[in-house]
């Protein structure tokens, strides 16, 4: 299940989404880029969520095509997501780890 903290009691501050039981997952969800290196940090030892059991996180960047977000230089590793939406169809295009996807929004199943 996917869930949102409800509160910030289990540590200090929250992250967007959890994932949680045997998961363990960590998302926080950007758009148009913005505070990149700030949410990215915050994984890190000794940083905002450094107390947070988990087994992996991930940073999801949401942008329109055509804006300077969606053509910035946007970190290519494991835990970097950079979805790039087309203003005129129901196509994105998803750039992860030195990896290009484009598939149609519309679609059950990509």
């Amino acid at each position: 299940m996917l869930f949102k903290f409800p509160n910030q009691d289990l540590f200090t501050g929250a992250v967007d989404f959890y994932l949680n039981a045997q998961f363990q997952w960590a998302f926080e969800l950007l758009r148009a880029g913005k505070r990149l290196r700030e949410h990215s940090e915050r994984f890190q030892p000794n940083k905002r969520y450094d107390q947070l059991k988990m087994k992996d996180w991930a940073v999801i960047d949401f942008c329109v095509e055509g804006t300077s977000a969606a053509q910035s230089n946007f970190p290519q590793d494991r835990n970097h997501y950079h979805l790039v939406v087309r203003k005129s169809s129901d196509q994105a295009t998803l750039y992860h780890n030195h990896t290009i996807t484009t598939f149609d929004l519309m679609q059950s199943r990509w």
